[in-house]
């Protein structure tokens, strides 16, 4: 995830500031999220294109994923839609951050 979230910046052209919290902590504090915290973001994964080999055999894929991404989030900052910012998540977010904080210091 590490290398998916820097690919991003990198196309954003900015610097990626990536935290790691664990699971547990996260789970704790938010239990609705803990699906989603304990399921395909726990473990390292690998990404495939099998499956998609499988219904059509001649698929290759031919765009690095670095070159699609600097495609897909080239036009955000453009796109008002996009830059709302949710105050009930971002309100969460910054209790989350202030409690990992004080655990930390």
């Amino acid at each position: 995830m590490d290398q998916i979230y820097r690919t991003i910046a990198e196309a954003l052209g900015v610097e990626a500031k990536i935290v790691h919290i664990p699971s547990d902590s996260s789970r704790a504090w938010r239990p609705q999220q803990a699906g989603n915290l304990l399921g395909d973001k726990t473990w390292s994964a690998v990404f495939d294109n099998s499956k998609i080999k499988s219904f059509v055999p001649g698929f290759q894929a031919v765009i690095p994923f670095r070159d699609a991404s600097a495609g897909r989030w080239h036009g955000l900052p453009a796109d008002e839609r996009r830059q709302r910012i949710d105050e009930g998540v971002n309100a969460e977010m910054t209790a989350f951050s202030r409690l990992m904080r004080k655990r930390v210091h």
